[in-house]
C-alpha cells in the first residue's frame, strides 16, 4: 500500500463503500471489503498528515523568505 497514490486510495474507498451500501454480499465478504477500507482510510489519513505537514513548512519558509526581502 506504500507505493499506492491517495487519490486511488480514496476512489477504491468509495468502491468500498458502494459495495457495502448494496447489501449484496456475505458476511465474510462484508468483513474483508471493511478491513480494506479502515485500512485505505489510515493510509489516506497517514498520506494526508503528511502533506499538510509538507505544505506548514513551506509555508514557514516561504514567510521566512519575505520577511528577509524586506
Amino acid at each position: 500500500m506504500e507505493e499506492m497514490k491517495l487519490e486511488k486510495a480514496l476512489q477504491r474507498i468509495e468502491e468500498i463503500v458502494e459495495l457495502l451500501e448494496s447489501g449484496d454480499l456475505e458476511l465474510e465478504e462484508t468483513i474483508q471489503y471493511f478491513k480494506e477500507g479502515t485500512e485505505l482510510v489510515k493510509f489516506c489519513s497517514s498520506k494526508i498528515d503528511s502533506l499538510e505537514l509538507k505544505i506548514t513548512q513551506l509555508t514557514s519558509q516561504l514567510g521566512a523568505a519575505e520577511k528577509e526581502e524586506i
